[in-house]
């Protein structure tokens, strides 16, 4: 039954072709959505992803994120932490933090420039 599950997972994510090669010979995106799959693999209602596409290529990046904005819609509820303006596409609801308090919590289309700038980020 694991087996199947896995399988499933990583063929969802398009790296059923990796399962059985040795990680030190996969790229960093590569490692990246192994990573995931093993997470996804075992079924949480809950996924933190913590800078999840940093120093990737614009291929893996994509994959990844991709793949976050899919499970969302699959039930799982990711939780992305970033400090990529960029990211905020995927997301639905911002929590944005300066020196570990809450600044902002809210939809996206409500986030201002000047809570972005308080915080310190740069688009």
């Amino acid at each position: 039954m694991l087996k199947i599950i896995v399988k499933k997972t990583m063929e969802g994510l398009g790296i059923g072709n990796l399962a059985k090669k040795n990680v030190n010979t996969l790229s960093i995106g590569q490692r990246q959505l192994v990573a995931i799959a093993g997470v996804l693999a075992m079924e949480p209602k809950y996924a933190v992803f913590d800078e999840p596409a940093t120093m990737l290529d614009p291929i893996n990046r994509k994959k990844i994120m991709s793949t976050i904005k899919r499970i969302s819609r699959e039930g799982i509820t990711p939780i992305l932490v970033t400090n990529s303006m960029d990211d905020l596409k995927y997301a639905g609801k911002v929590v944005v933090m300066k020196s570990g308090k809450v600044i902002f919590e809210g939809k996206k289309s409500e986030l201002k420039n000047g809570i972005i700038k308080k915080a310190g980020i740069y688009a």
